[in-house]
């Protein structure tokens, strides 16, 4: 049996699949269908499958069913509530509760010691298992690595394909039609006036083309993969099918300026111009001319004349002896040809739009499997189609014995969000499993299918009763079996009347068939509060003007609450988009720093606790960029840009080290070396990888207290070097061209406390609830496609049919409309209707005591404008109408709703917060929480001698600051002056000092140790210290070489290369001295030593 439960939100859908994963685990099935409590078996576990979609689903469901196991076994300490599941599983099972107790004991026991085979994981996370174990079958390396990231593998793809036509083997077939086809498309752009450089990878048009790639590669490619790539086998076909539809178009804009010269030639000829109205000459002259280069559509002149010829004259000229049948026919004829062919010329224009990124689809697929071989790498989008390649082909008894389980029992959470892909892998396992007499559950929510830009489809789940009809038991459909455990009833009941109107404003009443809800008895007398506020009225005010007062007064209502007693995190302000929730936050900043107010409230967000967020990350990622700037730019133009580069990257800099920002700006004019010596410090390092350069910034140059305070972000941040050099890609420039483009937008797991308040994007925010409720631009998101579809191709007139694509990929806009692509186009119009709607009904449905909404306004439809409609056509009549189709109960009603004149809809009374229910502790709750402890790095340069083969050109002679840092580097290796010598050559066999520069360095070094006052220091001492770190003025420093002579002196040398700066440095110098001094030290000198002059400085 399929149990199907449809479980809208808030009505317990956790609680419904712990409860079936527990019966199955205590119970067996007898013949006559019924449950009673199993024979210890131990292995029940391994025999149930539990998916959900996400890592925290699956840990809460986890928790779950443990909990409730240890709560009927009576092993929850300190737990007096009775399980909620006890009454149910006794009628069920027929036993005694001292049974079902040494059952539950029991079944924990076999859970906890059989732990890894608790299979509850997500969809992913199965299907990689089941991957990994047919890996041989799917030609793909066991060990393979999971590609998350579609869009890097598609950009490394496409700057193979492009890039093998500079390689001496690019005169090949296929490389030479890859040109071909290349260079006419750069040639249209150029006619264009556009951007045409596709090989710039900075250009708009180059990552343009990698979105394009990332759009379409979705299931339907998947689906018809093999049809579209037997085509592209021929690259002919697609040339001969553009240069078809080139001919198509010409033609017939030949024949519409021909049918429109003819009209006008006859009308000179015969004097008609007086008889005819403007509009029809003006026409005419205007298509003759090639009207259609400005993509305007007929006018309703011409398109009049096709049904009355008579539509073209003024009205004196109807019955006028000049108007002949003769003239009739011209004038029909010719807006015939202009209407006809403007239709057509306009659907071929939208097949040939995307003609470019088809004919190099072939060729990037094949650049992208050779880099999936080469890296034992698959991606995770790839999974699917690869399972149903096994699955489909295999008997299943078969796949559970290589799995080495046998699965009896699914049990699908969050089933709307499947995609198609996912169910037909999946349902080979179910079929097999209920034709045994399994049971099985699918648990969703259609009108919470939120995702389908991920390829979910909501009427997997609406249809799945009629696939399995006969062999499943449907809830959920009803009021009476859909209770909402979540909201008030002021919330729930607004609701059921607000969806029950849109559903019908929008086209979605089979959709939300099921939307009405019951109101739980403990939420029958707690008063609730709606209020809903539209801003339609502002349509006519800036876009900037509207905001601010959507802002307030989504402000005033956050102000309402607080003063309520409601706490922070029971707030949540919701958002569609991430700019919204940015608005937001720097609207409520703003408030706190200008005006004082929410004082003391942390706002938490997705975008707030960003890793670049941190000071010492923009630290970190400043010094890397002075570690990629060259100096062999020779434009001055190029040059300007370069040092303005350099100073944003200074203010940076400072600004990270919390200065502020004018003395950020001042330091970054003044002291432009002091950066530059840092990243010169940092690649004097034997191992120059990214995560040992990154390792040695922060030992160097991140305090003890920011290495506590920041850890959380330095740890996520060095992840993110460890996982980028993972992959491949262990150069810095890359990193850096990475890290702009999308790693700063990395967010870090906070913890939230009760001053925490919530800004988030719907999406994120579904399963979860909240207190209250606020969504200042709610239904703002228009509702019109904007997407790449692939369409299937219909025959063409004129056009041969083995040259037709059999599927094309095209922008999904209005120009569909009239096109033989105009029924999926609307189709799709109904999907994106739908998928707002989806979300709109998530966000209210949050709300436990209070919920408020700002109807925003947009510039063409959107949801808040069928919010409108909706609202307005619940009046007492169709309150009375609902309460005759859809009964419920006393308590449940449903609400009319009306705006009043100040555009304000409010349900229920503002009510004071009530006290929190102590938090649930349970065995797994943890007893300790401990403080994340200091970043610990070690500045090991030794660990890495002799691993490096570097990069020289990192060490240009050519420059002198270059060769500075190369000078400084050996100098801080040697101890001794017998050490010269090696060290030099170990320099030069790491590839540090290149060959022909090798005299010229030892030159300098043997001039720099023949002064006395240097050689001393390296010969005549007592104790070395190099590089060892000391405090001062509560941040890490380093002083190069700090000795003690035979003669009773600690002196302290720093080395110093480029420009001098005695003052400055002699400051730093002074401040080593006071701290060596502070230590007890007495007869302490200090030294510059400037390695370019050799000058020797005393402090």
């Amino acid at each position: 049996m399929l149990k199907i439960y449809k479980a809208s939100a808030g009505s317990g859908k956790t609680f419904t699949l712990a409860r079936e994963y527990i019966t199955l685990i205590l119970g067996e099935k007898q013949d006559d269908g019924s449950y009673r409590l199993a024979r210890r078996g131990g292995s029940r576990h391994r025999h149930i499958l539990a998916i959900t979609f996400t890592n925290k689903a699956t840990e809460e469901m986890k928790s779950r069913i443990i909990h409730e196991l240890a709560v009927l076994a009576g092993r929850e300490p300190g737990w007096t509530e009775p399980s909620p599941y006890l009454k149910y599983l006794r009628e069920l099972f027929g036993c005694s509760e001292a049974q079902l107790k040494a059952a539950a004991a029991g079944a924990l026991d076999d859970l906890l010691h059989d732990f890894n085979s608790f299979n509850v994981s997500t969809i992913d996370a199965f299907f990689q298992l089941v991957l990994r174990t047919f890996a041989r079958e799917a030609e793909i390396d066991g060990n393979y690595e999971v590609e998350l990231d579609d869009e890097r593998v598609i950009a490394l793809g496409v700057d193979e394909m492009l890039g093998s036509l500079n390689l001496r083997d690019g005169n090949t077939r296929d490389n030479l039609y890859l040109l071909q086809w290349l260079e006419t498309y750069m040639t249209d752009k150029v006619a264009e006036g556009g951007q045409f450089n596709v090989f710039n990878r900075s250009s708009q048009l180059h990552s343009n083309l990698i979105k394009f790639f990332k759009n379409i590669s979705g299931e339907t490619f998947v689906e018809h993969e093999k049809d579209i790539m037997d085509y592209l086998d021929d690259p002919r076909r697609l040339t001969d099918f553009d240069k078809h539809l080139a001919a198509s178009i010409g033609s017939c804009r030949r024949l519409t300026a021909e049918a429109c010269t003819a009209a006008l030639t006859y009308i000179t000829a015969n004097g008609c111009e007086s008889i005819l109205n403007k509009n029809t000459l003006g026409m005419l002259k205007a298509w003759q001319k090639g009207r259609h280069a400005d993509g305007k559509a007929p006018g309703a002149t011409l398109v009049n004349i096709l049904g009355d010829a008579g539509k073209a004259y003024l009205k004196n000229g109807v019955s006028s002896p000049l108007r002949t049948s003769q003239l009739d026919d011209l004038l029909t004829e010719a807006a015939r040809c202009v209407v006809d062919g403007y239709e057509k010329t306009r659907f071929l224009d939208i097949l040939r739009r995307n003609l470019f990124h088809l004919g190099l689809l072939k060729r990037l697929s094949e650049c992208i499997s050779a880099y999936r071989k080469e890296n034992s790498t698959i991606m995770l989008s790839d999974t699917n189609a690869i399972l149903r390649r096994i699955i489909g082909r295999e008997d299943t008894p078969f796949v559970y014995e290589r799995l080495g389980q046998e699965l009896e029992h699914f049990l699908i959470d969050e089933f709307q969000d499947t995609s198609p892909l996912q169910w037909e892998n999946l349902l080979p396992l179910v079929e097999t499993s209920m034709s045994r007499d399994m049971d099985c559950l699918v648990i969703g929510d259609e009108k919470q299918c939120i995702y389908r830009f991920r390829n979910s489809e909501p009427r997997l789940l609406m249809n799945l009763h009629r696939a399995f009809e006969g062999e499943c038991d449907s809830r959920g459909t009803s009021p009476q079996e859909n209770t909402n455990w979540r909201s008030s009833a002021e919330v729930v009941r607004f609701n059921n009347t607000l969806f029950m109107a849109l559903a019908e404003v929008t086209g979605n009443a089979q959709l939300y068939s099921n939307v009405v809800q019951l109101v739980s008895e403990k939420h029958v007398a707690h008063g609730g509060y709606v209020k809903v506020r539209d801003f339609g009225a502002l349509d006519r005010m800036s876009g900037d003007e509207r905001r601010d007062i959507m802002l307030q007064a989504m402000t005033d209502e956050l102000q309402s609450a607080l003063d309520a007693g409601y706490k922070p995190k029971d707030i949540a302000v919701l958002v569609r988009t991430r700019n919204e929730g940015q608005r937001v936050i720097e609207h409520l900043l703003r408030l706190q720093s200008e005006e004082g107010r929410f004082e003391g409230i942390r706002i938490v967000s997705d975008q707030s606790i960003l890793v670049s967020a941190s000071g010492v990350v923009r630290l970190i990622v400043s010094v890397l960029r002075f570690l990629t700037a060259t100096d062999d730019v020779t434009s001055s133009r190029k040059k300007s840009r370069r040092e303005i580069a350099r100073l944003l990257n200074r203010f940076e800099f400072f600004r990270s080290r919390n200065l502020t920002a004018s003395r950020s700006l001042i330091e970054a004019l003044s002291s432009p070396e002091v950066v530059e010596e840092i990243a010169g410090e940092a690649i004097a390092v034997n191992c120059l990888n990214l995560p040992t350069v990154v390792e040695r910034i922060i030992t160097r140059y991140v305090t003890q207290a920011d290495r506590l305070s920041q850890n959380l972000f330095i740890c996520a941040f060095q992840d993110l070097v460890n996982d980028f050099v993972k992959n491949g890609n262990g150069d810095i420039r890359s990193f850096l061209e990475w890290w702009d483009e999308k790693g700063y937008r990395t967010p870090v797991a906070g913890v939230a406390d009760d001053k925490s308040l919530s800004v988030l994007t719907i999406h994120k925010a579904k399963g979860l609830e909240y207190k209250v409720v606020l969504l200042p631009f709610a239904g703002a998101k228009e509702v019109t496609v904007k997407e790449v579809k692939w369409f299937k191709m219909p025959p063409i007139e004129g056009i041969p049919a083995d040259i037709i694509p059999p599927y094309i990929p095209v922008n999904c806009t209005s120009a569909l409309e009239g096109t033989p692509f105009q029924d999926e186009f609307l189709k799709l119009g109904g999907e994106v209707l739908m998928d707002e709607l989806n979300v709109f009904y998530v966000a209210l449905t949050r709300a436990v005591d209070r919920l408020y909404v700002g109807l925003a306004v947009s510039r063409s439809t959107s949801v808040a404008d069928y919010v409108r409609d909706a609202i307005a056509k619940c009046t007492p009549d169709y309150i009375k109408y609902l309460a005759e189709e859809v009964p419920v109960n006393k308590g449940s009603e449903y609400i009319p709703l009306t705006f009043g004149a100040d555009g304000v809809l409010e349900i229920g009374i503002p009510s004071a917060a009530t006290a929190d229910k102590k938090a649930d502790i349970t065995a797994l709750t943890p007893s300790v929480t401990e403080e994340m402890p200091v970043y610990w790095s070690s500045d090991r340069d030794d660990l890495w001698d002799g691993t490096r083969v570097d990069d020289v050109s990192r060490y240009d002679f050519v420059s002198a600051r270059r060769r500075g840092i190369v000078i400084h580097d050996l100098m801080a290796r040697v101890r001794t002056l017998d050490d010269v010598a090696p060290v030099m050559t170990k320099m030069i066999r790491e590839g540090l000092i290149p060959s022909h520069e090798v005299e010229e360095v030892r030159a300098t070094v043997d001039r720099l140790l023949r002064d006395t006052r240097a050689n001393r220091w390296f010969e005549d001492t007592e104790r070395v210290l190099i590089e060892r770190p000391i405090i001062v003025d509560g941040e890490e420093r380093r002083p190069d070489r700090v000795v003690w002579t035979s003669d009773g002196y600690v002196e302290i040398i720093d080395y110093k290369t480029g420009q001098e700066n005695h003052t400055r440095y002699r400051r730093q110098v002074r401040r080593y001295m006071d701290r060596f001094a502070e230590m007890g030290y007495e007869n302490i000198r200090g030294y510059l030593w400037y390695l370019d002059s050799g000058e020797i400085v005393e402090c």
